[in-house]
């Protein structure tokens, strides 16, 4: 990623607790500069018997220069923990961690700017792609589960696809 960006790119990168250590390490590695560490705040986490349940996800905002780049204040006093309801659809074929749209339009609309190229390549289940089109940015998605071809269709309508 830290190749293909502009000089004034960004990248937000959504992690678990569990390799944090090592993710954080490879952000430096490759020549990163850590804006923000952000936590996404959820209600529901997963039932544990012998640890603490856990109900967020770490957001990195990753720069490439750390004296320019976009940065879209998004409300007056913006704080780095955000508590934005976890969606679970119930019957419905998804990735399996999708974000809820709220989240990622947060993200989007931070770090970019109408008409900006928006690069996901680890598309899931859309989610990216439906905030490109809700802020004016222009998305491209990354997939390679052929099988969630339905679930981003159904989420932002006919869209190019090419498949390799």
């Amino acid at each position: 990623s830290y190749n293909i960006l502009k000089d004034t790119g960004s990248m937000w990168l959504v992690s678990g607790w569990n390799n944090l250590k090592d993710v954080l390490n490879a952000i430096d590695k490759a020549g990163f500069y850590t804006l923000n560490h952000c936590i996404w705040k959820y209600q529901f986490g997963v039932f544990t018997r012998k640890r603490f349940v856990t109900s967020h996800y770490h957001l990195l905002l990753l720069v490439k220069n750390k004296n320019r780049y976009t940065f879209n204040k998004p409300e007056h006093y913006a704080e780095d923990v955000w508590c934005i309801k976890r969606e679970y659809h119930h019957k419905t074929k998804t990735a399996g961690n999708e974000l809820p749209i709220k989240l990622v339009e947060k993200c989007v609309y931070t770090s970019s700017n109408p008409g900006d190229i928006v690069l996901d390549p680890v598309l899931g289940s859309g989610t990216t792609l439906l905030a490109c089109k809700n802020l004016n940015r222009r998305g491209i998605g990354i997939e390679i589960n052929g099988s969630l071809e339905d679930r981003i269709k159904e989420k932002v309508g006919n869209i190019f696809i090419c498949k390799f």
